[in-house]
């Protein structure tokens, strides 16, 4: 059942954030939990802002699933 787990945090904490740097910039606008959009036309700024938030978010945990994988597979048995 670890490969579940596994399968699951990849998605939630890397993948998502990725699709949704995606998203945003093949669409042009970056959806708001309060139900607008941030437009790369209107807000240039803030929409590179945030899409750059969740590139690095999903980047960072990247990084850090790399690192904690090599900490467990570089342990004494």
């Amino acid at each position: 059942m670890p490969g579940v787990w596994v399968a699951i945090v990849l998605l939630v904490f890397i993948v998502i954030p990725w699709a949704l740097s995606y998203f945003c910039v093949r669409k042009g606008y970056m959806p708001l939990k309060s139900g607008g959009k941030i437009e790369r036309a209107t807000d240039p700024v803030n929409f590179w802002i945030s899409v750059g938030f969740y590139a690095l978010i999903g980047t960072t945990f990247f990084i850090f699933n790399l690192w904690l994988s090599w900490q467990v597979l570089s342990r004494s048995r």
